[in-house]
């Protein structure tokens, strides 16, 4: 029976890991950030496909990390919201935000 528990959790785990590297947007967002907030508005309005996934949610949270992690960005352990992930490209503590959404 852990066999089969473990078996599935790795499929579901190397299912969202694949899942990221495709051109889909993937936006990892937080509570009460109005980058975050700006950014999800932005996509909505022009009908941009993307995926949310809110790193309140402990699970979200820790696939976050394993992405930063295996993308080699780490910026001292400084991350700020909104990451974004579009093309497999990991995104964040974007300086002018603005600018980098309206060109996804």
């Amino acid at each position: 029976m852990k066999y089969l528990i473990s078996i599935t959790a790795a499929l579901i785990i190397s299912f969202s890991l694949y899942a990221e590297t495709t051109s889909e947007i993937f936006v990892y967002t937080r509570e009460g950030c109005g980058r975050c907030e700006f950014t999800i508005n932005y996509l909505k309005s022009h009908n941009i496909t993307y995926t949310e996934y809110p790193i309140a949610d402990v699970t979200n949270y820790n696939r976050l990390c394993e992405i930063i992690s295996k993308s080699g960005k780490t910026n001292n352990g400084f991350i700020r919201t909104p990451v974004i992930i579009k093309n497999g490209i990991v995104n964040f503590n974007i300086d002018n935000l603005e600018e980098f959404v309206k060109n996804l």
